[in-house]
């Protein structure tokens, strides 16, 4: 009796399992963030993208008054790190859409998200100021001259201990 009914939820346990690529299809939501007013709630959602054999983020919103909720983004690439402006009327995120993360700016209502910044080395990090008139973000810029210059000449290689990138912390206006 006892190994038919272990054999009985062995079976069950085996059609409940899902496989790795029913795993990898699953779709999951993070990085909420709350607008200031509490009108929305900005979120990202990753899956998987086979065709181009990478996970992709993109940018959700969901109303808190009434639970609907609308895709924000929908770039080739993806988009993450949403944060609010103090006034609620602007989300920054960043996304590599044109290869390197930038920062850009949207709507919640939707529309066109626009570039902020547009640096070789991309941005890692940033935040609105309190008042939403700066914005504060860090970067390692673009390679240095002599970087560029060996690899034209030799290619591509480090040297270990030597070659070493810095982040640098960079303000932008946005009242331009």
């Amino acid at each position: 009796m006892k190994s038919l009914l272990f054999s009985l939820f062995a079976a069950a346990l085996a059609a409940q399992t899902p496989t790795i690529d029913q795993s990898l299809n699953l779709k999951t939501a993070g990085s909420p963030r709350i607008s200031p007013d509490s009108r929305f709630i900005a979120y990202t959602v990753s899956e998987t993208n086979w065709e181009e054999n990478s996970f992709e983020t993109q940018i959700w919103i969901a109303m808190t008054a009434t639970g609907e909720r609308y895709q924000l983004t929908h770039a080739k690439k993806s988009s993450s790190e949403p944060r609010w402006s103090p006034d609620s009327k602007r989300l920054a995120f960043l996304s590599d859409r044109d290869g390197s993360k930038q920062i850009y700016v949207i709507s919640p209502d939707g529309g066109e998200a626009t570039e902020l910044t547009h640096f070789e080395g991309g941005v890692n990090d940033y935040q609105w100021s309190p008042d939403g008139r700066r914005m504060a973000f860090t970067s390692t810029g673009g390679e240095a001259k002599s970087k560029k210059d060996r690899k034209e000449k030799y290619g591509d290689f480090e040297i270990v201990e030597h070659d070493y990138t810095m982040v640098q912390l960079w303000t932008l206006n946005l009242d331009d």
